[in-house]
């Protein structure tokens, strides 16, 4: 029989045997000895100094600051709307765009996205021009939303 520790016995000569523990013990078995426990005792350590400290997440925020599009458009004529999105969040990410028709909630203005991230403070211009991604004016009154994401 080896020495006896917190309760433990160990047995020189034995194989390792694979233990149940909580993660909050610790415990260092040798190869060479087969420890057998009636308790698990936590093992802590003292530390001679300590700093509390937070790491703040970084986070990306699309804001639309302006959108120029004509007021008014005979039906089936080409228009171009220009979205301008700034990222005003703490961190780089890509952006996204698109322009929703407001009665019905289709996406008119398929959805685009920047191919490069934007940084915090930037701003992105997203064009939609209509018989590339965008329908021609429509033959009413075109109620749209202009949406923006990271």
């Amino acid at each position: 029989m080896g020495p006896s520790v917190s309760g433990c016995t160990c047995r020189k000569g034995s194989r390792p045997k694979l233990l149940k523990l909580k993660k909050r013990h610790l415990l260092a078995i040798s190869m060479s000895y087969r420890l057998r426990t009636r308790r698990a005792y936590p093992i802590t350590f003292a530390a001679d100094s300590t700093k509390d400290f937070d790491i703040t997440l970084a986070t990306v925020f699309a804001r639309i600051d302006k959108v120029t599009a004509p007021t008014s458009a005979s039906p089936g004529e080409s228009i171009l709307i220009s979205v301008q999105v700034t990222n005003t969040g703490t961190g780089k990410g890509k952006l996204w765009c698109q322009i929703v028709e407001r009665d019905t909630g289709t996406i008119v203005g398929e959805k685009q996205t920047t191919a490069i991230d934007i940084g915090p403070g930037e701003t992105n211009t997203f064009n939609f021009q209509s018989g590339v991604n965008l329908p021609v004016m429509p033959n009413k009154n075109w109620l749209l939303r202009a949406e923006a994401g990271h």
